[in-house]
């Protein structure tokens, strides 16, 4: 809670029930509060995706942060839109105290995009370069801006996620000492270290694609919080019976306090209606969608697979899916992402044969309260990060480079920065194997055709 608040306060009970969750993945405590100061090295305020990039961190440090300042100077203040920052920031924490200035007001962490000279506190230099995003807790030096970073705002948005890790990792151990020095490439899905890897294409010119969205919750919600801002045009139906509620505010970047007691899927469609993006929400469980949307069913170029109760997973494969999308965050502070191209890839029930029988830990399962209530408990930045996988995934679908890297990653944030990928393919057992080609083939269109 905030330390100017009062057990009894309006703002203390607020940041109680936002916070359980997290809570539940720090051994039921949460560590004192921090103060962060986001700043911008020479050079990075002209970059276009900068604004962006920002936005996303200040949001997600609003998820757990309640003290954040922009520091700027005035020219960098007259480029970069900070308005729009504060204005989600204070949307999602009422009570927190978001502010820009000019000159440094005391803290305890500074994010600095682009690194260098730090005054004295501990520092966690990021950056982004195309769809690469780069982070460390020692930097030394400024880095400089590519030209390649004015074209796309993935690695942008990847930074964000990645330096809101760290300083979530700052608030748990009062150190950035852990924060390895860490470079991941989303086009190519695979951490960058010197090896050769394709270069993502500079332009491109994406295709009208429909998605169809099951599950808008966490990470759901967050994969609709970054595709418009990865540029996808057409149109998602999104699938989900649960509504918004106070303590899912620390996990998501689109769920904000006004949005209480709404349906999750109309809070999602709205969102994505509100940023360009054609959308309906169809606030039911998948069987009852299923069952009264047949033809819809079949529209979609892609299905994001997003939720995991209700034996979602099987209904889904048993239904002759095109490419589908999936991410979660799971145990020890890690995500995991899939794609499944139908006679390619393993599909999602070779990967999870089985779904959760009993409690789980963090975001992977669900948390008993005192008042008999059940939640998920989570981290706020696993849920960014996975949705932001997924948009990725599907803006690679949009200019047909979706097989592009392995179809399957887990990025896990502690103890340290790392990833592993693999390309899986399907057990010879596995329930997608019984899937007759030319039957699916009449069922899609060419256009989701596996090649």
């Amino acid at each position: 809670m905030s330390p100017t608040s009062s057990p009894d306060s309006a703002a203390a009970r607020f940041y109680s029930r936002r916070s359980d969750r997290t809570a539940r993945c720090l051994d039921g405590r949460l560590p004192q509060l921090f103060r962060a100061v986001i700043s911008v090295a020479d050079g990075w305020a002209e970059i276009p995706a900068t604004s962006a990039c920002l936005e996303t961190l200040g949001n997600l440090l609003a998820r757990f942060c309640p003290h954040v300042t922009f520091v700027l100077t005035p020219d960098q203040a007259a480029i970069v839109d900070i308005d729009r920052s504060l204005q989600i920031m204070r949307a999602a924490d009422p009570f927190g105290e978001f502010e820009v200035a000019n000159i440094y007001p005391p803290h305890d962490l500074e994010l600095r995009l682009g690194g260098g000279t730090t005054i004295g506190k501990s520092q966690i230099a990021f950056s982004f370069d195309g769809w690469i995003a780069r982070v460390s807790g020692n930097p030394s030096t400024n880095l400089n801006p590519l030209d390649s970073a004015n074209y796309h705002a993935v690695g942008a948005e990847l930074a964000a996620c990645l330096a809101g890790a760290a300083a979530f990792r700052y608030w748990n151990e009062r150190t950035t000492a852990g924060v390895n020095p860490f470079s991941l490439d989303l086009f190519n899905l695979d951490e960058v270290t010197g090896k050769d890897l394709s270069p993502a294409p500079n332009r491109y010119e994406p295709r009208l694609l429909e998605l169809l969205m099951v599950g808008a919750g966490s990470v759901g919600s967050a994969g609709a919080y970054f595709l418009p801002r990865l540029g996808f045009i057409g149109h998602a139906d999104v699938v989900d019976l649960d509504k918004v509620e106070i303590e899912n505010l620390d996990r998501s970047p689109l769920f904000v306090v006004e949005h209480d007691g709404q349906a999750k899927a109309t809070v999602v469609a709205d969102h994505l209606n509100l940023h360009g993006v054609s959308a309906t929400g169809h606030a039911v469980t998948w069987n009852a969608f299923v069952q009264e949307n047949p033809a819809i069913l079949r529209k979609h170029d892609a299905w994001l697979a997003l939720a995991n109760e209700h034996g979602v997973r099987g209904s889904m494969q048993s239904n002759y899916p095109p490419t589908t999308l999936q991410a979660s965050t799971g145990r020890n502070w890690g995500i995991q992402f899939g794609r499944h191209v139908p006679f390619v890839d393993d599909c999602q029930l070779d990967r999870f044969p089985e779904e959760p029988t009993g409690p789980l830990i963090c975001a992977d399962g669900p948390v008993k309260l005192a008042s008999g209530k059940q939640i998920d408990a989570a981290l706020p930045f696993s849920s960014f990060t996975a949705g932001l996988f997924v948009a990725a995934a599907v803006a690679k679908l949009a200019i047909g480079e979706h097989l592009r890297g392995d179809n399957m990653a887990l990025l896990s944030f502690e103890p340290t920065f790392n990833v592993m990928t693999m390309s899986r393919r399907a057990a010879a057992t596995c329930a997608c194997r019984k899937m007759v080609r030319p039957i699916w083939e009449r069922i899609w269109t060419p256009a989701v055709v596996a090649s």
